[in-house]
């Protein structure tokens, strides 16, 4: 019993680990396509 509670502990913050990384990687992706566009949309204009 106590292992198994152990166990699930284990689980859910790897789970939390995971999915701050992703969050992380997802926002800086984001913010680097923003500024693609942004630069692409600046050369097109000026």
């Amino acid at each position: 019993m106590v292992k198994r509670v152990y166990s699930l502990m284990i689980y859910k913050y790897i789970n939390i680990l995971i999915f701050r990384a992703f969050c992380a990687n997802a926002s800086i992706l984001w913010k680097r396509i923003a500024v693609a566009c942004w630069t692409r949309m600046a050369s097109c204009l000026g």
